[in-house]
């Protein structure tokens, strides 16, 4: 009888064990639950950017565009080379360094990584009359550059800068077909946008060459998938 009551005993303290396991393991999932929901979507998206970074090296001093696939079928037909994706997995779009990351948070893994083919975006600083001349030049280059403008009066000096310094061949490329120089500074005046990656400043009196050309192309890098 005595053995008997030690398994009785034994079995109701073993079910404590378990019931109190599992109402803790339920409370933290409601916490980290109500956390997640008072991060904003910045926030969030950094969450998941600081758990990339521990398995995976991402890109520093870039901001990505994050998405969460939800139709793996629709979305292996716009990017072919995720061919093993599933729903759940995050997709982290680097446009500066031309990379995506797909990312599976259930296996805290990078599941697969892929060059992007993306034009180069320049950002055209200057009054509305010498931006529009720019950009009017910059069509030679066609899909190989994408075009922002910000109206600025009183710039005085015209000059193409590299951002990140790391696109040379380019910035002289554009360069040239504008009749610029290359700058090697830009003015504390000037805030470009986060996924600017040349400027092009250009004074009021700014008037583009009669012929210019795409001569020498801009690589804009890579070739397994596009955008999101």
């Amino acid at each position: 009888m005595k053995k008997k009551g030690n398994k009785v005993i034994i079995g109701v303290i073993t079910l404590v064990l378990v019931l109190v396991g599992l109402n803790v393991y339920q409370f933290l999932q409601n916490r980290d639950l109500k956390r997640n929901q008072n991060l904003t979507t910045e926030q969030k998206n950094q969450k998941l950017i600081d758990e990339v970074n521990k398995v995976y090296t991402l890109p520093a001093n870039e901001t990505p565009v994050v998405a969460v696939v939800t139709d793996p079928e629709e979305f292996k037909k716009q990017y072919p080379v995720f061919d093993n994706v599933q729903s759940g997995d995050y997709l982290l779009f680097y446009r500066k360094a031309r990379l995506n990351v797909l990312y599976r948070q259930t296996d805290k893994k990078v599941v697969k990584t892929a060059s992007v083919n993306v034009p180069i975006a320049i950002e055209i600083v200057g009054s509305e009359e010498a931006t529009n001349a720019v950009e009017e030049a910059l069509k030679t280059f066609g899909t190989q550059v994408t075009v922002t403008k910000t109206v600025k009066d009183g710039i005085t000096q015209s000059f193409v800068f590299d951002v990140d310094s790391d696109q040379e061949n380019e910035t002289s490329t554009i360069a040239k077909a504008l009749g610029l120089e290359t700058g090697s500074t830009l003015p504390t005046s000037f805030s470009p946008s986060s996924q600017t990656e040349l400027v092009v400043a250009v004074a009021d009196d700014y008037k583009a060459p009669a012929q210019s050309g795409a001569d020498s192309g801009t690589d804009a890098s890579a070739n397994d998938t596009t955008q999101p």
